[in-house]
């Protein structure tokens, strides 16, 4: 800090303000194209798990514009949740939001079966965790938010899209086999006004980009 003690900033974009501790959580202005783009999804009912909430850069999005009735905010970082809980707050939203903390997989039996969406927003890979976004979602299905990095090729992100399905699938498989159950399909989904489903969210280092692909799991 070179001025001043408070480090407390509030940034406000798209009509929703979010809260963070400059000195302790980052913003990433490079995201703003997929906030906006969460907070314009028919979530209109729907109960959606954020499994990397962070400061609120989804959970808000889906709140405030994209009519979610719940949202399940996992997040670990004890600074990254102070900012969510005073954003929350800020926006109005907070009774519709319940925040767990801690490492999402040790939430996966409260969650399991529960949400109709799942946002995975972790860099490099959220593959840790796509068992616990599965499982959560209701047994019919509903998507998957999948965040990831990719190069900026077609065929760099055509693999990294291939090995994104696989990994859901084979997760799926197990998920279905342990429950005793159909498993459900998985296909990605072409959001309007994009050509491919893979969509480029920002670079994110040489020669990588930050992509996101929805996912269909079951019956979406």
């Amino acid at each position: 800090m070179l001025l001043g003690d408070d480090d407390r900033v509030v940034r406000q974009e798209n009509g929703i303000r979010y809260v963070y501790r400059l000195t302790r959580s980052m913003f990433s202005m490079g995201n703003v194209e997929e906030r906006r783009r969460m907070g314009e999804v028919d979530a209109g009912g729907e109960t959606v798990l954020d499994l990397y909430a962070g400061i609120g850069y989804y959970t808000l999005p889906l709140l405030v514009h994209a009519g979610a009735a719940a949202v399940i905010a996992c997040e670990c970082s004890d600074d990254a949740i102070e900012g969510l809980e005073a954003g929350l707050r800020l926006n109005g939203v907070a009774e519709r939001c319940t925040v767990l903390r801690g490492d999402n997989r040790d939430h996966a039996d409260v969650l399991a079966g529960s949400v109709d969406r799942v946002v995975l927003g972790l860099l490099p890979n959220a593959w840790n965790s796509v068992p616990v976004g599965l499982a959560a979602l209701r047994t019919a299905g509903g998507l998957l938010h999948l965040h990831g990095t990719a190069p900026p090729d077609a065929d760099g992100r055509a693999e990294w899209l291939g090995d994104a399905i696989r990994r859901c699938e084979m997760a799926e498989a197990a998920l279905a086999e342990t429950d005793d159950r159909l498993e459900r399909t998985i296909v990605a989904m072409t959001p309007a006004g994009e050509m491919s489903p893979v969509i480029r969210v920002k670079s994110h280092s040489p020669r990588w980009h930050h992509v996101v692909v929805d996912l269909c799991v079951g019956d979406c």
